[in-house]
């Protein structure tokens, strides 16, 4: 219960920094370009030097088997919600479908789960939840963008992918990761402070973005539409429950079970809307799922919390 406190707190807090994102782009302090400007600072700067700063350590045997366990846990847990997805929706609007696959498949690992990892879990927490990272972005952009795209003829070129995901920017943060804590190779101390300062933006602006993302969606028009809380309860309760029995068959340290299941419970990706934006699907109705899913979270990720907790 101690844990499910500090993670509700937490979530409040993130909350409140959602809302002044929110309140931020109603009385037009932000515009659309400081929007995209923003996101970019996360993606491309912010996000990375918080990875690298979790892998800036000395190599540690246990640390890298318990790595090696979350990127099991992240693989199955990637799959088994691939494999699921493909019968829990109604197939009867075929764009709404593969939005609906989309959304309950890839949550906001990155711009929530990560800042919500370090605040409760610290930089142990968010080493262990770069595993989940990665598995996000590999599967995102080969199953995700397939899924998006559906059946449409121009499908996506296979090197386009590989050069999206080579060149994304929480890949390079995990492979820079890799070459400090695999080699003797580490940060001079002027460097690290750097990173470290920078990666201490996350949480406040990463929030701030998703702010501005829900008052840009149609949220009031969103909460009329029962399949997007199926959706969304798809996501943030009944997948990150299917897990639970994974960890009892392999089991592990605590941190790395809670890392994987808090990575497991956040909402829908806010890529989803921009990926379905660029290849041609809903990328409104995405927009909405990603909207409620995240008002719903500061309910659902407590209570999942509480429910590992009895497990752990």
């Amino acid at each position: 219960m101690e844990l499910a406190s500090k993670v509700a707190t937490q979530v409040i807090v993130m909350f409140l920094l959602i809302a002044v994102g929110y309140i931020c782009d109603k009385v037009g302090l932000v515009t659309k370009r400081g929007i995209k400007q923003m996101t970019d600072i996360v993606l491309l700067i912010v996000s990375p030097a918080v990875i690298i700063q979790s892998y800036n350590q000395e190599f540690d045997p246990n640390l890298a088997k318990n790595l090696g366990i979350a990127f099991v846990y992240a693989t199955i847990a990637h799959a088994g919600m691939i494999v699921f997805s493909r019968f829990l929706f109604s197939k009867k609007n075929p764009g709404k479908y593969n939005i609906d696959r989309v959304c309950s498949i890839y949550t906001n690992s990155g711009f929530m789960g990560i800042p919500l990892i370090l605040s409760v879990l610290g930089e142990e927490g968010v080493f262990y939840g770069s595993a989940f990272l990665a598995l996000f972005n590999i599967t995102l952009w080969t199953q995700g963008v397939a899924a998006i795209k559906g059946r449409q003829k121009e499908k996506a070129k296979p090197a386009a992918i590989a050069k999206q995901l080579l060149l994304n920017p929480g890949v390079i943060g995990i492979l820079i990761g890799f070459l400090i804590f695999f080699t003797p190779i580490s940060l001079p101390d002027p460097v690290g402070q750097a990173v470290g300062h920078i990666a201490n933006l996350n949480t406040p602006l990463a929030m701030i973005v998703i702010g501005t993302y829900i008052a840009r969606s149609n949220i009031l028009q969103a909460l009329k539409e029962i399949r997007i809380y199926y959706t969304s309860l798809i996501r943030l309760v009944v997948f990150p429950l299917l897990m639970i029995p994974i960890y009892l068959l392999l089991p592990s340290d605590s941190l790395v079970y809670l890392t994987n299941f808090i990575a497991m419970a956040c909402p829908a990706a806010a890529a989803t809307s921009m990926l379905a934006a660029k290849y041609g699907g809903d990328a409104i109705y995405a927009s909405k799922i990603i909207a409620i899913s995240t008002v719903l979270s500061v309910l659902t990720i407590p209570l999942m919390v509480i429910v590992i907790g009895f497990v752990l």
